[in-house]
């Protein structure tokens, strides 16, 4: 009889701890989830905000050219001077027309601010999607081992 008293009682501690394993285990599965959720609409939002500033850059908008390029290594050259705001059109000399408007020097910034958040959401894209995908990938592999360590 005493014996079947200690079956007993083992065999209602395995359950209690098979059910708490059973619910730790599915809390870390959630985590992972929520984890993998965030991390896909976050990014889906940092894309979406990235295009939004993509969609003011123009193709025409005024560059940065150089009255003088000298010191060629390799094709390119290795100093520049006399830097200077141009549109993309060429006058009667094969150079560049200096911009002199308000107009163009406004495309020319507006153009380097909406390059630079695209450049900066890229970035965030990618530190978002790192850290996310370690806690995503953690938290399932938490589970796992969690699970297989204390099943019954």
């Amino acid at each position: 009889m005493a014996k079947t008293n200690q079956n007993n009682k083992r065999d209602r501690e395995n359950h209690k701890t098979s059910s708490r394993v059973v619910v730790n285990s599915i809390l870390l599965f959630l985590m992972a989830v929520i984890f993998g959720v965030l991390t896909w609409c976050g990014s889906l939002r940092i894309i979406a905000y990235g295009r939004n500033h993509q969609a003011y850059i123009a193709s025409d908008s005024p560059g940065i050219c150089f009255e003088k390029e000298s010191d060629y290594e390799n094709g390119l050259p290795t100093t520049r001077e006399g830097a200077y705001v141009c549109t993309t059109e060429i006058d009667e000399n094969d150079e560049f027309v200096r911009v002199t408007d308000v107009d163009g020097y406004t495309m020319f910034l507006n153009d380097r601010i909406s390059f630079a958040a695209t450049v900066e959401s890229i970035q965030l894209e990618i530190v978002l999607c790192v850290v996310g995908s370690m806690l995503t990938i953690a938290s399932l592999i938490s589970a796992i081992v969690y699970w297989n360590h204390n099943r019954g």
